[in-house]
C-alpha cells in the first residue's frame, strides 16, 4: 500500500502483472489437519459426515480441485492399519464397519477434487518425552521401528524414527505402499519435518558413514536416499497397477539463503541445472542446513518427486524472505524439469501475526496478488493454502485477507479448472 516493493537487497521493483491469466488447469489447494485444529475429531458417522461435507462444500465455493489432508501426523495412523497405533482424534471410529476416509477419498473424487494424503515420515513427538513413553506407546506394534530405541533420536525438542537406519525407511516407504494399495489417494505428500534439532546420532554415523561425509552431508544423504526409494518402489506400483499416484514435497518456502543482485543472470549447466544461485536471495529459516537436512533442490532436479510445494508463506514486503525473492529463485530451479511448482499460501499470518509485513495490512490484498504474481511464470502451476479453517475468512469482512480472498473467488478462480498433470500421469495406460 503506497510506494513500490523492491527485491531484497536490492533497488530493483517487483513488478506484478496488471491483468490476471486464466489457465486451462491450475492446482488450487489448502492443507487441511485434525492436529491443526481444520476439523473436530470423530464422534459418530453422522457428525464426521457432515463435517467433511462441509470442508468439500467449502472448497468447493472457492472452485478449488484438490485437498492435502493430514492423515500420519507422529508415526500414528488416522486411517486404518497395522503398523502404528490409531491417533485419538479417530480412534472410536470402526474402520471395519465404516471407513471415513475411504468414504472421504470417494466423495473427494465425486466432486473432482484430488485427494493428497499428507504424512510426517519421521515424526513421533514435537515436544520433549521420555524413552519409556516411546516404548509404551508401541508396545503392541513390534512392526513399527520405534518399538526398538535404536532406532530412535531424542532430543528437548521431541523425537523421531532415525533417518540414518535403512529399516527404518523400509519402513515408512511400506507405510506409503499400504496407503496407496488401500486407499484411492491421488499422492503421497510430505511437509517440513526431516531431522530435529538436538539430535545425537553419531552411532548412526559411525556405523553407515561408509563415504565419509561430513555429518550434514551424511543426513542429507540418508533423506536423500529416501526419498529415491519411495520414488522407485512408487514408480514400480504405478507401472504394475495402471495408477499415477505422486509424490508430493512441501519443504520450508527457503532451500539456502545468499544474496544476489536482483538483475543478476541465472547461469545453467549443459544439462539445464541452475548452477547460479543456488541459494535465494533470502535470509530466513532454510531446510538445506541444520535442523532439517533436506536437499530439495536435487530432488527437483533429480525428478524423484512430482510436484513442490515451498512453503512461501510470507508477503512481498518481508524484510529478509519475501514473497517475490524465493518464488522467482524457486520457478528457475524447476525450469526445465517434468517436476511441478505450486506456491503455499500462508494466509493464516494475516489472521494469527499482527506484524507479518503485508499480510498485516487492514483489508489487504495480499493474497490475490500472490495468485496474480504467479501468472508471471510458466512454472508456476498453483497455490495451495494454509490451513483450511482460514479460507473461512470469507464469512467475515472485517478480515485483514478478507479481501484478497474474495477477490481470487469472484475474479481468479471464478470457475472450476481441473489439476495440472504430472509426471505421474505418464504411468497410465
Amino acid at each position: 500500500r503506497g510506494g513500490s516493493v523492491k527485491y531484497y537487497g536490492s533497488s530493483v521493483d517487483i513488478k506484478i502483472p496488471v491483468n490476471y491469466v486464466e489457465k486451462d488447469d491450475e492446482f488450487r489447494g489448502a492443507w487441511v489437519s485434525f492436529y491443526a485444529g481444520d476439523l473436530n475429531g470423530y464422534s459418530n458417522k453422522n457428525q464426521m459426515m457432515n463435517q467433511l461435507n462441509e470442508i468439500l462444500d467449502n472448497l468447493e465455493y472457492f472452485n478449488m480441485n484438490s485437498i492435502v489432508f493430514h492423515i500420519r501426523t507422529h508415526n500414528d495412523a488416522y486411517y486404518n492399519t497395522q503398523m502404528a497405533p490409531i491417533n485419538s482424534s479417530v480412534d472410536s471410529c470402526d474402520f471395519e464397519e465404516w471407513d471415513y476416509l475411504e468414504w472421504f477419498i470417494d466423495e473427494c473424487h465425486k466432486r473432482g477434487i484430488e485427494f493428497h494424503a499428507w504424512l510426517n515420515p519421521y515424526r513421533i513427538s514435537s515436544v520433549a518425552i521420555s524413552k519409556e513413553e516411546i516404548l509404551s506407546k508401541y508396545a503392541d506394534f513390534p512392526n513399527n521401528p520405534a518399538h526398538d530405541l535404536d532406532n530412535v533420536l531424542i532430543s528437548n525438542d521431541g523425537a523421531i524414527l532415525n533417518p540414518g537406519i535403512p529399516e527404518v525407511r523400509d519402513y515408512i516407504v511400506d507405510v506409503c505402499l499400504e496407503i496407496i494399495e488401500n486407499y484411492d489417494v491421488d499422492a503421497i505428500h510430505f511437509d517440513d519435518y526431516f531431522y530435529i534439532s538436538g539430535i545425537n546420532d553419531a552411532f548412526t554415523v559411525a556405523k553407515y558413514n561408509k563415504d565419509k561425509l561430513s555429518v550434514p552431508d551424511f543426513r542429507r544423504q540418508q533423506i536423500d536416499l529416501f526419498i529415491k526409494q519411495l520414488s522407485e518402489e512408487m514408480y514400480e506400483y504405478n507401472i504394475q497397477n495402471n495408477r499415477a499416484v505422486q509424490l508430493g514435497i512441501s519443504p520450508t518456502g527457503v532451500y539456502r539463503n545468499g544474496s544476489y543482485v536482483a538483475s543478476s543472470k541465472y547461469t545453467y549447466d549443459q544439462n539445464g541445472t541452475l548452477t547460479f544461485p543456488t541459494y535465494s536471495a533470502s535470509a530466513g529459516y532454510s531446510h538445506y542446513d541444520n535442523p532439517l537436512y533436506c536437499d530439495t533442490k536435487k530432488w527437483v532436479l533429480e525428478e524423484w518427486i512430482d510436484y513442490i510445494i515451498p512453503q512461501t508463506y510470507w508477503g512481498f514486503t518481508h524484510s529478509v524472505a519475501g514473497y517475490a525473492d524465493v518464488v522467482d529463485w524457486w520457478n528457475k530451479v524447476v525450469s526445465g524439469t517434468n517436476v511441478n511448482l505450486y506456491t503455499g499460501m500462508g494466509i493464516y499470518m494475516s489472521v494469527d501475526y499482527d506484524s507479518a509485513y503485508s499480510w498485516s495490512l487492514d483489508n489487504n490484498y495480499e493474497a490475490s496478488l500472490q495468485v496474480l504474481y504467479n501468472t508471471k511464470y510458466d512454472s508456476i502451476k498453483g497455490t495451495c493454502i494454509f490451513s483450511y479453517k482460514h479460507l473461512l475468512i470469507c464469512n467475515d469482512s472485517s478480515q485483514r485477507a478478507y479481501n484478497g480472498l474474495m477477490r481470487i473467488k469472484n475474479e481468479y478462480w471464478s470457475e472450476y479448472v481441473p489439476c495440472p498433470k504430472t509426471k505421474a500421469s505418464e504411468y497410465l495406460n
